[in-house]
């Protein structure tokens, strides 16, 4: 799933889950295989950038 960052920034201050006693954003439930192989290709041509989430 390609984010903007804007709608990254309202989903991390909005969905939240505990994770080792912790509260974290919560990370959104994974779109299917063709979705997230787009989004690898325009990782790989410099369209977009990764993002790693916490605990994960």
């Amino acid at each position: 799933m390609i984010w903007k960052l804007r709608d990254l920034i309202n989903h991390c201050n909005s969905c939240h889950t505990e994770i080792d006693g912790k509260w974290v954003p919560a990370r959104p439930i994974s779109p299917g295989i063709l979705s997230r192989f787009r989004a690898s290709i325009c990782v790989l041509v410099g369209k977009a950038d990764t993002f790693s989430w916490p605990k994960q």
